[in-house]
């Protein structure tokens, strides 16, 4: 590489670099602003830098915040501390209902670093997605009305998830759909809590729906989960319970996880 080459690609980089968004959230409602009703809209590579100060608040009148967009997306705190979100504001009953999810769909580029979730968890029947899946014959599985996820990922390109923690939470703490390069380092995921009647798994739930990722391309799709703690989760064991409350819809059969690092792929002859 010649220098006035090498001194042009470095140009591109700081010039690429200097169109980063910056959103600084510094009172506790703001995050909530951002994540469920779009304000401000990401129109642009954006990082947002929570405050460690305070506590970010998210009310619950919105069961699942959507965030869906093309470009890159950070979401980390303003220090080498964790930024807290909490979904229960009143902390006096964690058993009293489930509360808030987040879905982040097709972002190029999702980071999620130094945060913890705290008594979050929305219903999946309330994503739009996944009333996507659940009404469109070519899948095999279905989620239920009982399914929640703290976070949704459908369709990320690149995931980095780097030292979160999620506790006292509702259903799966992660639910990453399709994910093609998904890195989670330094997750801890503690005190899953039984929000509802079935509790259909909690812990870290990967999802393969796309019958193509089952080809010779499987090694183009990497999950990596490092230095990571899964603990006091639960699932219900029950299976005369599950059969009796999941059953089986227009020849599909309900998603059943653990309370680990459950992973379904959906191959052809399925």
């Amino acid at each position: 590489m010649s220098f006035l080459l090498l001194l042009f690609f470095i140009g591109s980089l700081s010039f690429s670099g200097a169109h980063f968004h910056v959103i600084n959230v510094i009172e506790e409602n703001e995050l909530e602003q951002f994540l469920c009703y779009n304000d401000p809209p990401v129109v642009g590579d954006t990082l947002v830098v929570l405050y460690t100060n305070i506590t970010h608040y998210i009310s619950g009148n919105v069961s699942f915040c959507m965030i869906n967009t093309t470009y890159s997306l950070n979401i980390t705190s303003n220090s080498s501390g964790q930024a807290t979100i909490n979904c229960n504001k009143t902390l006096n009953d964690w058993h009293a209902t489930i509360t808030t999810g987040f879905s982040f769909i097709n972002v190029y580029n999702l980071t999620l670093q130094r945060l913890v979730f705290r008594g979050c968890g929305g219903f999946l029947k309330n994503s739009t997605f996944i009333d996507t899946i659940n009404s469109t014959n070519k899948y095999s599985f279905y989620f239920t009305q009982y399914h929640s996820a703290v976070l949704l990922f459908p369709h990320i390109n690149i995931l980095l998830i780097q030292n979160v923690t999620i506790t006292s939470y509702y259903g799966f703490a992660t639910l990453a759909i399709n994910p093609v390069n998904a890195t989670m380092n330094g997750l801890n995921v503690t005190k899953s809590i039984l929000g509802t009647p079935l509790h259909l798994g909690s812990g870290i739930l990967v999802y393969f729906i796309d019958r193509n990722i089952c080809s010779n391309n499987d090694l183009l799709h990497t999950v990596a989960v490092k230095n990571s703690l899964i603990a006091d989760n639960s699932a219900d064991a029950d299976e005369n319970k599950i059969l009796k409350n999941a059953q089986i819809v227009q020849g599909k059969i309900p998603i059943l996880g653990a309370a680990g690092i459950p992973h379904f792929i959906l191959k052809h002859n399925i």
